[in-house]
């Protein structure tokens, strides 16, 4: 359970600000390209200002309700491991429970939630590791009317220019770690986030494009036959 938990925290976070730069702007009905921080490269930010008080709690509660509005979007991600090394894939998101991360060749991983089962499957070993969607943070972020700060052990949200910084923590404690969103301008754009692992290694994603659609294939969705590549097109 741990392993399947732990795998899962890099993944799950797509889910805390998808929302926010969906539902914000009507224009991202269309696909958006999203330049990340990694991206930005030799632009020079500010230093981080600790948000508190009051200004905390408008950022956690617009960033809530922005999440809690996304119905369904798609799109390609990138994932920056602890060592360097570099993958893509593609993901689909559906509210309320169901999500999709598809990795590119020759990553073997596909993680799949049913709405009441998240299912990790590995191509190469032909293995499938199952927990329930409660025991992990994609319950949180994917159930209806998700609340951040009441959800999870927020321990640092910051702003630096135009950038948005929410770094939280499992509430019971029962997952290690500590993940890192990081959000741009007005209407919240997801840039990025990192995932920090009980031994401390980082793993960065990257969300690069996203967008909304009337309706995701429930095929998608099915944990039942992830042994089969092709169940999303049928």
């Amino acid at each position: 359970m741990k392993k399947l938990v732990s795998l899962l925290a890099p993944s799950a976070l797509a889910f805390l600000a998808l929302g926010t730069a969906v539902c914000a702007n009507p224009a991202l009905a269309q696909t958006r390209s999203v330049v990340s921080v990694g991206q930005a490269g030799t632009v020079p930010r500010p230093a981080a200002i600790v948000l508190t008080g009051t200004e905390r709690t408008a950022a956690l509660t617009a960033a809530s309700r922005a999440l809690g509005t996304v119905r369904s979007v798609q799109g390609r991600f990138t994932q920056l491991a602890p060592n360097g090394g570099r993958t893509a894939g593609t993901y689909y998101l559906q509210r309320p429970g169901r999500a999709r991360f598809e990795y590119d060749s020759p990553a073997p991983l596909l993680i799949v939630s049913d709405g009441t089962t998240v299912a990790i499957h590995d191509r190469e070993l032909r293995n499938t590791d199952r927990a329930p969607l409660r025991s992990t943070p994609l319950f949180f972020v994917l159930k209806n009317n998700p609340n951040l700060d009441a959800d999870f052990r927020i321990t640092r949200v910051a702003r630096a220019g135009d950038l948005l910084q929410i770094t939280a923590r499992d509430r019971d404690g029962e997952i290690d770690g500590e993940l890192t969103l990081t959000l741009q301008g007005p209407n919240m754009a997801l840039q990025s986030w990192a995932a920090v692992d009980a031994t401390g290694a980082t793993t960065t994603v990257r969300l690069d494009t996203m967008t909304t659609v009337a309706r995701l294939n429930p095929r998608l969705f099915i944990a039942d036959d992830l042994q089969d590549p092709t169940n999303r097109r049928r």
